[in-house]
């Protein structure tokens, strides 16, 4: 029995969705990273 469209449709969507959130973490991760690297840095001159 194949798939109905919507389902499938719904699945991509999910994924997609799931996909951007794991990418926007990570950015947000290395900004914070970043930064702290620099104020780090700042500090220490």
């Amino acid at each position: 029995m194949p798939i109905p469209k919507t389902a499938q449709l719904r699945r991509r969507l999910a994924r997609t969705a799931l996909f951007g959130l794991i990418q926007g973490a990570a950015y947000a991760a290395g900004s914070a990273l970043v930064g702290a690297g620099i104020w780090w840095l700042q500090g220490l001159l």
